[in-house]
C-alpha cells in the first residue's frame, strides 16, 4: 500500500501504480471511509486544494479469514503474482534501455561450466564478447537493474548460510534508503526444490 509510513497525493500514486486518477480516486475515498487512510494535509492552489494522505498505521494484519483466498497457498500466490507483474514490467522496461544500441534481441539457450542450461533474453551475444550485455548492465551509465533465476544445488548448511546473507543485504541496503518515495523494486526469493 503506497499510503503506509509515508503522505502521497491521488495523483502521485495514480501514476506510480499506472491507474487513471479517477480510479484512484475512487480507491482512496474508500480508504478513508474503512479508516484505512486520513487526509493530513491540504496544500492551496488556483483551483482546488490538493489533499496528501497517509495509512492510520505503519502497518497492518490481515487475518487469512478476513481473505477470499481458498487457502493460505492461495493468497501467497496472489501477493507474489502482484510484484512479480510490477517487478516482470519494470525489468523489461530497464533491460531494452541497457541494451538499445547492442544489437537485435533474441533468447540465448547456454550451457553453464557446471553443465546447466540457462536460458536469457539478451541482444545477440557474440562469440568474442559473449557477456557484453551483461558487462554493460554494470556500467555506471546502465540502469541499476538485474533480474537472474538459477537452480543451485547446496547442502542445507550453504543453503542456510546464503539465506542468512541474503537477509543481511537486504538489511544493509534498507538502512541506506533516502527520504521519498521508493526508486526501486527489490525481490529477492530462496526455495527448496521438490525431489
Amino acid at each position: 500500500m503506497p499510503f503506509i509510513g509515508q503522505e502521497r497525493t491521488v495523483s502521485d500514486v495514480a501514476s506510480m501504480l499506472e491507474v487513471s486518477p479517477h480510479r484512484m480516486l475512487y480507491q482512496v475515498r474508500r480508504l478513508v471511509r474503512l479508516e484505512l487512510l486520513e487526509v493530513v494535509r491540504e496544500v492551496t492552489r488556483a483551483g482546488r486544494a490538493v489533499r496528501w494522505y497517509r495509512a492510520v498505521a505503519d502497518g497492518f494484519f490481515v487475518p487469512f479469514a478476513l481473505t477470499d483466498a481458498q487457502t493460505p497457498a492461495q493468497l501467497a500466490q496472489r501477493l507474489l503474482d502482484e510484484s512479480r507483474q510490477v517487478l516482470e514490467k519494470q525489468v523489461g522496461r530497464a533491460w531494452m534501455t541497457a541494451g538499445s544500441d547492442l544489437g537485435s534481441w533474441g533468447i540465448n539457450v547456454y550451457c553453464t561450466p557446471e553443465g546447466q542450461v540457462n536460458t536469457s533474453l539478451v541482444p545477440a551475444p557474440t562469440p568474442e564478447v559473449p557477456r557484453a550485455f551483461f558487462d554493460a548492465l554494470l556500467e555506471s551509465a546502465s540502469p541499476a537493474v538485474w533480474d537472474s533465476a538459477f537452480a543451485l544445488a547446496l547442502d542445507r548448511e550453504n543453503a542456510k548460510a546464503l539465506q542468512r546473507e541474503l537477509s543481511e543485504l537486504t538489511e544493509r541496503y534498507r538502512k541506506r534508503e533516502q527520504p521519498g518515495p521508493p526508486t526501486h523494486l527489490i525481490r529477492l526469493a530462496m526455495a527448496p526444490l521438490d525431489r
